[in-house]
């Protein structure tokens, strides 16, 4: 007789480690060459043979007769799925606001303006954009006030606009991608700060000029490549920015006069492009970085960065009520989602992005972010410095 509630949780276990498994694989870099199918195909087999064999032992042997090692990889499942899980949801759904980060979010359909069929490009993938419920369509433009302790009173009032993701590809038509940055348009800034990929098909690197030299920052337009970009014309795409108006920071540093204080601008798309050296950081009185994944919050931390804002994640672009993102491509897995993020002195905000490679988005929309600092007040001589712990808040 199988034994339903140990094979659920088993099961349930099973799903999370692999879950695990594919969101790491996917965020540790594959090296440069590896073909992107027979990575998912070799991950998917071995997933699909543990599973089947996990399932035949359940229904049957008992326990008592199953091999060692088979009856240790079980317990670990029945403990991730009963303990685990419940853990992490509940600490996902206790997560707060950050101390002097005020603001909101206000959501805008496109499709209330534009017809979705004008929307959606010619590709044989933009099919998910006519299921409905995709909300790939809906856009969240987030405008958020932020007092950090470490901000130079010249800089007081100063304002980045972020844009990450832009994943320029046929499933999306000209006409999504020019509503996407009216949108943007709309918000007034002082620095324009975009965090990688640009493009999933290089025919359309000469769509970038048109689209991103709109902008007008009076302290600049920066940039960095994400891994699309690598992995589909990273020459093109430096290019293609530089063309658009953007100063390209990828694994350097850079720094402006801004209102008397000097602004250190630092990029990175590790772990597929280089980390900028710490040496050749210029001395400044506020440090910022542009970074495609926010897995390198803990470098950014250990160098004194003041604040990081990254994409890639997408916010896991599809994600359950209560459990949140599914598939999130990270070493850390569904830690790093969206939102704000501390870790020592590091501010760090992760982005949903604004399109995706495969056009489908479950309560998870694009989005567009503008931040305004704020001077908080300092820290006394004998107040403690910042924890090296982290510290982890909700968007909002």
């Amino acid at each position: 007789m199988i034994d339903w509630p140990m094979l659920s949780a088993i099961g349930l276990g099973h799903f999370c480690l692999a879950v695990l498994a594919v969101n790491i694989l996917h965020g540790i870099g594959v090296p440069e060459g590896t073909p992107t199918r027979v990575v998912k195909v070799l991950s998917l087999t071995f997933l699909a043979t543990v599973s089947v064999g996990m399932a035949l032992l359940v229904a049957s042997r008992p326990w008592e007769s199953w091999p060692v090692m088979a009856r240790g990889y079980a317990i670990a499942c029945i403990l991730v799925g009963c303990v685990g899980l419940p853990a992490t949801t509940l600490a996902r759904l206790l997560r707060k606001q950050p101390p002097g980060v005020r603001g909101g979010v206000t959501g805008v359909d496109l499709t209330r303006s534009i017809p979705r069929d004008e929307l959606i490009g010619p590709a044989k993938d933009s099919f998910w954009l006519r299921i409905p419920g995709n909300q790939a369509f809906r856009v969240e433009l987030s405008d958020w006030e932020v007092e950090h302790p470490g901000l130079p009173e010249p800089l007081e009032g100063l304002r980045i606009l972020h844009l990450t993701d832009l994943h320029l590809t046929r499933a999306y038509s000209d006409r999504f991608f020019e509503a996407m940055i009216e949108q943007a348009e709309g918000f007034e800034a002082d620095l324009i700060a975009f965090t990688g990929d640009l493009i999933d098909d290089a025919a359309l690197l000469d769509r970038v000029g048109p689209l991103l030299s709109r902008f007008r920052g009076r302290l600049g337009r920066f940039a960095i490549l994400g891994n699309h970009d690598y992995r589909t014309d990273a020459e093109g795409a430096f290019d293609a920015l530089r063309s658009a108006g953007f100063e390209v920071v990828e694994g350097r540093w850079s720094s402006i006069e801004a209102d008397g204080t000097r602004l250190a601008i630092g990029g990175t798309s590790a772990p597929w492009g280089p980390l900028p050296e710490r040496s050749a950081e210029p001395g400044a009185g506020f440090r910022f970085l542009l970074s495609h994944s926010p897995d390198t919050l803990p470098w950014a931390s250990r160098i004194g960065v003041d604040l990081m804002l990254s994409g890639h994640t997408h916010g896991g672009q599809y994600r359950l009520p209560l459990f949140g993102p599914v598939l999130l491509p990270s070493r850390y897995s569904r830690r790093y989602d969206r939102g704000f993020f501390r870790r020592g002195p590091t501010l760090m905000y992760v982005s949903q992005g604004i399109a995706a490679q495969h056009p489908i988005r479950v309560n998870c929309p694009a989005e567009i972010s503008r931040f305004t600092l704020r001077c908080a007040p300092r820290r006394s001589a004998g107040a403690r410095p910042h924890s090296a712990r982290e510290s982890i808040v909700v968007r909002g």
